[in-house]
Formats: structure tokens, C-alpha cells, sequence
């Protein structure tokens, strides 16, 4: 269902091998966020319900510490090396384990990739066996996405749900407080709508009703304000969205390079931009947006890199010659 804040409609995703790219060993760099508690600790509970599941993967425990530290990538991995390091794992418990401790490089982008790829082969009769090595290779990915993510897009869900209620309400402060949430996945994920929500009517068409944005955006503005007060709540933010809080609204003068922590906090960055990426563009875009630019700018200082974009992956068609008569042709 469409979040409540912006009744527009929901931008779709379009996921999705042969790559000739030179193997890779998985890199064995042991970076395990200690200041994010975003994904590690709460992000990777066991789903309650999901018919679409496979039994195989329910059945599947989470890896332990060890074994997480040989299989982590860079912080700073390509696309191409992802793809190999993925394809190159065969045993199901073993991928999972790979997807949940390398979940933020599992990206729109790298999906994108995929698809490209597959629509390439499509295009060539001789390819067909290839066809349908990235078709099965594609949802062998999307189901342990699917899996891994559950927990939050639930928490997500029923934060939107909060939300409205608060506004739909006398929007008293002890009232808000009751709604937040009381662990750290419910009090994150309402952080996220309640950012998002501010950002996306913060930059709303000014064809909107004035009266209307203006009342709603002050009410959002209102329960901003009861979180920000209530220490309870803020102690539960993870390191990332705690400076994305700051970036955001605290100091118009604030720098990346007051961080110390950079590779832990990209690490969080981009687990949440690959949440915000699934989501409705016209209600999470601006936050995506934001995020994107903070997390660029210190990868940028850090590895002198940046997130890779669908730019670089665009794939050129041949075109087929055409056989007529035709003058015009």
C-alpha cells in the first residue's frame, strides 16, 4: 500500500551471466561496524510470516562472527566484483550468508546490472541457456533480499501506520511518545517515515493545497520535535542516522570531515539507502537523495570513490538490419 504522506504512485523496480570478468577472491577485510546497529544486531531478526519464503531458506540460521569476517566485502567493492563473488558460491546456507553480511551491496544498481544483462542475452537466440542462468541467478538474490529484509519493510509498514495515527489524533506529546516504539527496529524505522515524510513535503509542488501541506507539515514538524526531546528514543538510533540527523536539521555548517568513523558510517549509509531504494520515490526520494550525497561525499574522502550509478551500465542494443524493397527505407 501507498505510505499515507504522499498518495502518489509507487515507482516500480525492474530487477534484472555471462561476465567476462577475471575472478576475484572475496576479500577477507574484517570492518564489522561497531557504531551501526542498524542491520548487524536488529535489521537481521526472523521474519514471522511469508508465504513466499522458500522452506529452504526458513530453515536457514544466521552466520556467526567468524565466519562473517571471511566473506565480508570492501567497503568500496565494484558491481562486477559483487557479480562474480555471487556467482561463484553454490551452496544455498553459504549465499545467505554472503547476501545478509554484504546486504548494502546488494543494490538497486547492482540489480539493474542483472536485469541489463538478461535483456541482453534475450536479444540473441544463441543465448538462451545464458537467459535463463541469470533468470534463476536473479531470484535466487531477490529471495534472500526478500528474506533478509522483512523485519524492517514490516517495521516500515507499521511506522507509516504510527504516523498517521499521530496526526489523526489530538497530537498530544505523551501521545507521540507512546507511538514511537520502544526497541530499536520500530523506534528506527519510525525515524526513517518521519524524516522521509518531512523531506518529501518540505519539497512538495507549491501547486499542492497551501493550507493543507502547510497543516500537515506542521504536524510532522511537531512529532520531529517531541523525538528530538525524548533521549529514550535518540539513545536507540544507530550511529548513521544519528548523523544524518545532524547533517540534516542541527548544523547548517556541519562537514563530513568532523567524522571519524567514516568506513563504519558508510557501511550504515548505504544498508539504509538500500532500503530507501525499494520504496516509493515521491515519499523516499528526497531522503534517498540526501543520503546518497552525504554517504558520496565521504566514500569520496575516504576511497576516493563513489556509489556506483545506472549510468555505467547502460547496455546498447544492435540494431538488426532491415531487409526491403522500400525507397523510403
Amino acid at each position: 500500500s501507498r505510505p499515507f504522506f504522499l498518495k502518489k504512485n509507487r515507482q516500480k523496480m525492474f530487477f534484472f551471466v555471462n561476465t567476462k570478468f577475471s575472478w576475484n577472491k572475496i576479500s577477507d577485510q574484517s570492518s564489522q561496524s561497531k557504531t551501526s546497529t542498524f542491520l548487524r544486531k536488529h535489521f537481521s531478526k526472523l521474519p514471522q510470516k511469508n508465504k513466499k519464503i522458500p522452506l529452504s531458506l526458513k530453515a536457514l540460521d544466521f552466520p556467526n562472527s567468524g565466519s562473517k569476517k571471511l566473506i565480508r566485502l570492501n567497503t568500496d567493492e565494484t558491481i562486477q566484483k559483487i557479480i562474480i563473488n555471487l556467482q561463484k558460491i553454490s551452496d544455498e546456507k553459504n549465499f545467505f550468508d554472503f547476501c545478509l553480511t554484504n546486504r548494502e551491496h546488494l543494490s538497486y544498481c547492482l540489480l539493474y546490472r542483472l536485469t541489463a544483462l538478461k535483456l541482453k542475452t534475450e536479444s540473441d537466440s544463441k543465448n538462451g541457456d545464458q537467459t535463463k542462468n541469470i533468470e534463476n541467478f536473479r531470484k535466487k538474490i531477490l529471495e534472500n533480499i526478500l528474506f533478509i529484509d522483512q523485519p524492517v519493510s514490516q517495521a516500515l509498514i507499521l511506522s507509516e501506520k504510527r504516523i498517521k495515527e499521530i496526526m489523526e489524533s489530538s497530537m498530544k506529546e505523551s501521545l507521540i511518545l507512546n507511538k514511537i516504539g520502544e526497541d530499536v527496529t520500530s523506534v528506527t524505522c519510525f525515524w526513517i517515515v518521519m524524516q522521509a515524510a518531512l523531506l518529501a513535503w518540505k519539497k512538495k509542488d507549491e501547486s499542492e493545497n497551501l493550507e493543507t501541506k502547510t497543516e500537515i507539515y506542521e504536524k510532522l514538524k511537531k512529532i520531529q520535535t517531541v523525538f528530538s526531546n525524548s533521549r529514550k528514543h535518540n539513545l536507540l538510533l544507530s550511529h548513521e542516522l544519528l548523523f544524518l540527523q545532524k547533517s540534516l536539521y542541527e548544523n547548517s555548517n556541519f562537514s563530513v570531515s568532523d567524522e571519524k568513523n567514516e568506513q563504519d558510517l558508510i557501511e550504515g549509509l548505504k544498508i539504509l539507502i538500500s532500503q530507501l531504494e525499494k520504496l516509493p520515490s515521491n515519499s523516499y526520494g528526497p531522503l534517498l537523495e540526501k543520503t546518497l550525497e552525504i554517504c558520496n561525499q565521504i566514500l569520496e574522502k575516504k576511497f576516493g570513490s563513489k556509489i556506483e550509478n545506472l549510468d555505467k551500465f547502460k547496455i546498447i542494443f544492435p540494431l538488426n538490419p532491415i531487409e526491403t524493397d522500400s525507397k523510403l527505407i
